[in-house]
């Protein structure tokens, strides 16, 4: 599982921050093409389940080579992963006071950890 105490370890890329009309704030990390995004329970959609980026952080993500973003639940202690691409096709777009955003269904994101704990059940390791 992914450990709460190692800030550290998504803190090894690029910050990025967003400005979303009200205040300016670190989004996230860029690694090795991936974006990497805490998330707190009470940031993700109720209705339908999912999963935001600001639209504006979502275009400097392409701009920027990004393949994948994987959400650190930080309140769960999971992350998911899905593809920039995923994103663009199968996102939808809204504007519930925080700016255009571009959210992807949790039904779209991968489990990280279920693969991983997956594999170690066959002898694999993810």
């Amino acid at each position: 599982m992914y450990k709460k105490s190692s800030k550290k370890a998504i803190q090894n890329g690029e910050p990025v921050f967003i400005d979303d009309g009200n205040r300016r704030v670190c989004a996230g990390y860029i690694n090795n093409g991936v974006f990497i995004k805490p998330v707190k329970e009470k940031h993700i959609l109720r209705k339908p389940e999912a999963i935001a980026l600001q639209a504006n952080l979502l275009e400097l993500l392409v701009s920027k080579g990004v393949h994948s973003v994987i959400a650190r639940l930080v309140d769960r202690d999971k992350r998911l992963r899905a593809s920039v691409d995923d994103f663009l096709k199968l996102g939808f777009k809204l504007n519930r006071g925080f700016g255009l955003q571009v959210a992807l269904p949790l039904s779209k994101w991968t489990d990280l950890d279920a693969l991983k704990m997956q594999g170690s059940l066959f002898g694999g390791d993810f």
